[in-house]
Formats: structure tokens, sequence, C-alpha cells
């Protein structure tokens, strides 16, 4: 748009209708900027990578397996010892009539 001067002044209608024009660019040149930015979609693979390492012997798995289950089976002993003293109670407790 055009600047209307008189005088070497702005005329206050043609502020207006700058300020009217230049409103919806903000916005859409913003919108151009982010989308700009943004990641290319990503390319589907036909077949995943081979893996490069060679997969480490068992010795070294065993022992965390065994550390790691060690302390649940001792657990689990406790608790089976526990549930049979229960039991045990109980029927002595049927048994004497209670």
């Amino acid at each position: 748009m055009a600047i209307l001067r008189q005088s070497g002044r702005r005329i206050a209608g043609a502020d207006a209708m700058e300020h009217a024009a230049m409103k919806p660019l903000m916005p859409l040149l913003a919108c151009l900027a982010l989308a700009a930015c943004s990641d290319p979609p990503p390319t589907p693979e036909a077949d995943p990578p081979e893996p490069q390492a060679a997969a480490p012997s068992g010795g070294q798995h065993t022992q965390l397996r065994e550390a790691i289950q060690e302390p649940l089976d001792k657990a689990r002993a406790v608790e089976d010892a526990q549930s049979e003293r229960n039991a045990e109670r109980d029927q002595a407790l049927e048994d004497a009539g209670g």
C-alpha cells in the first residue's frame, strides 16, 4: 500500500490501513518459520540393521542370574515353611475342638 503523506506527515488513516494490513501477516510469517524448522518425516526401513556386537558367553549372565535368584529362592522356602507351620497349627486347633 502506498503511504499517503501530506506535508511531510503521515495521514492518520494511512497508519491504520498499514497496521490493519500487517496484522494477518505476522501470524502467517510465524507459522511459516515454525514449519521450516520441523523435522522431516522418518523414512521406513526395509530390514532392521543387524547387531554388530557378538553375544557374550553364558557364564557371566549365569552368575548374575544366580545372584538374583538366590534370595528369591530363600524367601520362597521361608514362606513355604511358614505356611506349613500355620497349617499344622490350624489342624491342631481343629483337633482340639476349637
